[in-house]
């Protein structure tokens, strides 16, 4: 799958198939997370400054580029392909044990600063919708854990998020969080530009 978009000169939201590719998102996601953000991962691989977690073996991810240049990622698990990762099956209350056929959830979202505020986390988000409901998956909800920071709460919210209970934030392995949900049927939600 590969979607253009005309209006962000040249970014491509594509899925990320290769080692190489998966790799350069990890890449990303260290550079994000770790040396911007500082959020101190004992999984990381320090060495190599990669952001990896057992997770990212059944995610699917999403690459955002810009002239061939990754400038953000995305992972995707659906519960009808693969199990919906513990972490936020835990901090979504979700139920521990039973299949998830129609639930996704995305994690890891990292966009580059330098192509943050423009559509590249709509571009990405929109394609997460896409291949959600391909191939017959009916996905009915997508959970994303938030880190509990303002500006990023209310983008959230705009794309059509809203906390899974009233506006909590948990303390987390990763930081404060705010688990938040989506509705998004077998259309494409409204409140995500077209």
């Amino acid at each position: 799958m590969k979607v253009d978009s005309a209006g962000d000169a040249g970014l491509i939201i594509c899925v990320a198939t290769s080692d190489a590719e998966r790799e350069e998102c990890c890449a990303l996601r260290y550079r994000v997370y770790v040396e911007e953000q500082q959020r101190c991962s004992t999984i990381a691989d320090h060495e190599r400054r990669l952001d990896r977690s057992a997770d990212d073996a059944s995610g699917v991810f999403f690459a955002a580029r810009v002239d061939g240049v990754l400038v953000g990622t995305v992972r995707v698990h659906h519960g009808a392909t693969t199990d919906i990762p513990p972490f936020i099956r835990r901090t979504c209350m979700l139920p521990e044990t039973d299949p998830l056929p129609t639930v996704a959830a995305i994690g890891k979202l990292a966009v580059d600063p330098a192509h943050r505020g423009n559509n590249t986390v709509v571009m990405l988000l929109r394609a997460c919708h896409a291949w959600l409901n391909a191939d017959g998956r009916a996905t009915q909800q997508l959970f994303i854990v938030a880190f509990d920071i303002p500006k990023l709460l209310v983008l959230y919210r705009m794309l059509g998020f809203k906390p899974v209970e009233p506006m909590t934030s948990h303390m987390s392995e990763i930081g404060p969080v705010v688990p938040m949900v989506a509705m998004i049927g077998a259309r494409r939600p409204e409140s995500v530009p077209a």
